[in-house]
């Protein structure tokens, strides 16, 4: 599938800079950090399926002699908002995608499953945090977080629109190394609610079974034991994270998941059509 992603303009771009208040009782409150914010025309597009949206751009940057860090607190969260989608020239119906989109971006940056109502608030408490985690640890290292949510695909099945997006993190907060991932969600449009197996598969043990057939190939594996081979695990499973296209479904493994941090090491299984044409719904 041929795909293209096109940043055709900058359609806003404001920014709010340190004030005088910052003398008195310095907070993020009184605008440590700068802000800026930006709109960006977007456009996903192949043989079938043209996507229109803009892509909303969040950032923040408290400058290191602010912080006292030994470099700058960044924060950068971006994601899109759909205006419209055609496929095969007909305009689908967009089923409330933006909410669904805005809540993957509102997601909890830490662990702490807090709630925010807006993302500028979500901006602020990231500061925040850093402030009050500085007071306790004294710490001299740089706080980042960085959010990127994209278009993936866009695919039918069984009469069914299926849109997904990927979702690439990468965030520190202090201890021994930062902490990434990168995952894909799915959007039934028909249905305005997430994608799961279930929607696509009527066997997932047959699935299972393709998905380890073809991880050995992808990645010169032998029938020894997994752990003899590099990898944290004695029986292979396919995990939720998954993205559809018009050629077959790809999987994707985080760092930990399968194998520990030190290897670093990123794992995608792809499935062709072919080879699950006969468990597709």
């Amino acid at each position: 599938m041929k795909k293209t992603l096109l940043i055709l303009t900058t359609l806003a771009l404001f920014s709010v800079g340190c004030n005088q208040a910052a003398k008195q009782k310095q907070t993020a409150e009184t605008t440590l950090f700068n802000m800026e914010n930006k709109v960006l025309n977007g456009e996903y597009a192949d043989e079938a399926c043209v996507i229109n949206y803009k892509t909303y751009l969040y950032e923040g940057t408290m400058a290191k002699e602010t912080a006292k860090s030994e470099e700058d607190i960044t924060f950068s969260l971006s994601f899109p908002v759909i205006n419209t989608i055609f496929i095969n020239k007909k305009e689908v119906d967009l089923a409330e995608v933006n909410d669904y989109l805005l809540s993957l971006a509102m997601a909890p940056y830490d662990s702490d499953e807090k709630e925010y109502n807006n993302i500028e608030e979500m901006r602020k408490a990231f500061f925040d945090d850093y402030i009050h985690d500085k007071k306790e640890t004294e710490s001299s290292l740089p706080w980042n977080y960085d959010k990127k949510i994209t278009v993936q695909s866009l695919t039918e099945r069984g009469g069914n629109n299926l849109v997904f997006f990927k979702e690439i993190a990468d965030a520190y907060f202090g201890g021994a190394h930062p902490v990434a991932h990168t995952n894909y969600y799915g959007y039934h449009l028909s249905e305005k609610r997430q994608v799961t197996l279930n929607d696509i598969i009527t066997n997932k043990e047959k699935l299972n079974e393709l998905g380890e057939k073809y991880f050995k190939e992808a990645f010169q594996l032998t029938n020894e034991p997994y752990k003899t081979q590099g990898y944290d695990f004695e029986k292979f499973e396919l995990n939720d994270n998954f993205y559809l296209t018009n050629e077959g479904i790809f999987f994707f493994f985080n760092p930990y998941e399968i194998t520990s941090y030190a290897n670093h090491l990123d794992v995608d299984v792809f499935i062709p059509n072919s080879a699950i044409k006969s468990i597709l719904k």
